[in-house]
């Protein structure tokens, strides 16, 4: 068998896997230059991903939740939205000291993600943050929050199970996490209030979307130790975890929560995910320009798949307004 890996330069980072004809475009309106030949060549694939199941190992896996929030805030506290099966379905663990763990931090990061959401980043927002940067690094706190609790537990917790490189490496990743938060929008403009290249938002959706602190855990959770069996270094390793790792980042895109796109942003409307089917032409109307079942079936395959608005094919809002006088079939 061909070793077609020995042919493949291997991709080191998010931004490596970016073709370079995109490299010094914004991620925004680029496509208008791009050869549809050329974008043919390049595939995102397992978005619809197959049937997980939880992991049967830990039945008490959502009292751990619900416990370690009401303790953390001082009222009862459920776990209305399944928070937890993220975890039973990430990670494999047997170890039930491991899977609490495990458990444990994964429920910090996400209300941390949601406290975060919520600071204005204006001078004492950014203050904010770097506070929170410094508690982390240092595994304390004199905070009076919640998740100073929660922060002070999980790090204690944390640094008893894993090794002391892979206890700084998830300290360093958790860092330049909460770093994301200092930008103007994650997702679309740079610290100069400009519109981000595709170099700089991949770079900055390696660091937001913690993939190497989830796959540190999934290293304990199977019992591997990658500093022991030296694979840090190992291209092939490294190349494995960016490319696990981006595809996380497109999943997210799809299956993310509503606050991603937070009311005032969508002009009023709260979208599930970033993703947008933008309208296309197809040809598929009657004579009188109305719909039918094939729009249907066209409009609620891409829905279907996941994305977050869809819109309907361009629309004339009277005959005159097709593309063509000689095509009847638009909508």
């Amino acid at each position: 068998m061909i070793n077609t890996m020995a042919k493949r330069k291997l991709i080191g980072s998010f931004a490596d896997s970016i073709p370079d004809l995109l490299r010094a475009t914004t991620h925004t309106g680029a496509h208008r230059d791009i050869n549809v030949n050329e974008l043919l060549k390049y595939e995102v694939r397992g978005l619809m991903s197959e049937r997980i199941l939880r992991n049967p190992n830990n039945p008490e896996s959502y009292d751990w939740t619900e416990n370690l929030l009401s303790e953390a805030y001082g009222r009862p506290v459920r776990d209305v939205n399944d928070i937890t099966a993220f975890i039973d379905m990430c990670y494999t663990t047997v170890n039930k000291k491991v899977a609490f763990v495990i458990n444990y931090w994964t429920i910090f990061a996400f209300m941390m993600d949601d406290y975060m959401d919520q600071i204005v980043m204006d001078d004492e927002g950014k203050s904010e943050i770097c506070e929170w940067q410094q508690k982390y690094i240092t595994g304390k706190s004199g905070g009076h929050l919640g998740l100073d609790k929660m922060l002070v537990k999980t790090l204690a917790i944390s640094g008893q199970y894993m090794a002391p490189d892979q206890y700084v490496r998830h300290v360093v990743s958790n860092v330049r996490w909460m770093g994301t938060y200092l930008t103007v929008n994650p997702t679309k403009f740079n610290v100069d209030h400009q519109m981000l290249t595709y170099v700089q938002y991949w770079t900055q959706r390696e660091m937001d979307c913690m993939y190497i602190t989830v796959f540190i855990f999934s290293e304990l959770s199977v019992g591997l130790d990658a500093i022991e069996h030296r694979l840090t270094t190992d291209p092939i390793w490294k190349a494995f975890n960016v490319s696990a790792g981006k595809h996380s980042v497109l999943v997210n895109e799809v299956y993310s929560v509503k606050s991603e796109v937070p009311k005032g942003q969508g002009r009023g409307q709260t979208f599930k995910n970033r993703i947008g089917v933008s309208p296309m032409t197809q040809l598929m109307a009657d004579k009188q320009g109305f719909v039918g079942d094939w729009h249907l079936m066209s409009a609620g395959s891409y829905a279907s798949g996941g994305a977050g608005l869809v819109m309907m094919e361009g629309t004339g809002v009277e005959p005159m307004g097709r593309i063509s006088n000689r095509i009847h079939n638009c909508i």
